[in-house]
C-alpha cells in the first residue's frame, strides 16, 4: 500500500500525466461495459430463440398464438361488462 501511495504522490507532482491515465482508464472501463452489454444482449437473444424453437417443436400452434396476442402487463384490473357497456352507451 505504501508503494501505491508513493507512486501516486510522484505522479501528482509530475503534472498532467494523471489526467491522461484517468482518461485512458475511463475509456477502458467504458469498453469493458460495452463488451458485457453485447454479451448479455447476445445471451438474451439466444435464450429467446432457444425457447421459441423448443416451443415450436413441442406444439407448432403455440408460437403463432403467442405472436398474435399482445404482451401487455400491469395494466390494472379488467373492467366488468356492465361498466364497459355503460361507457360505450354514454358516448
Amino acid at each position: 500500500m505504501l508503494q501505491v501511495r508513493q507512486y501516486h504522490a510522484k505522479d501528482w507532482r509530475r503534472g498532467g500525466g494523471i489526467m491522461q491515465k484517468l482518461r485512458e482508464r475511463i475509456d477502458d472501463l467504458k469498453q469493458r461495459i460495452a463488451a458485457w452489454e453485447k454479451r448479455i444482449r447476445r445471451y438474451t437473444e439466444r435464450s429467446t430463440r432457444f425457447n421459441q424453437n423448443r416451443l415450436f417443436q413441442s406444439d407448432q400452434k403455440r408460437p403463432y398464438e403467442s405472436l398474435e396476442r399482445p404482451m401487455v402487463s400491469g395494466t390494472g384490473p379488467v373492467p366488468n361488462q356492465a361498466d364497459t357497456g355503460a361507457f360505450w352507451c354514454s358516448l
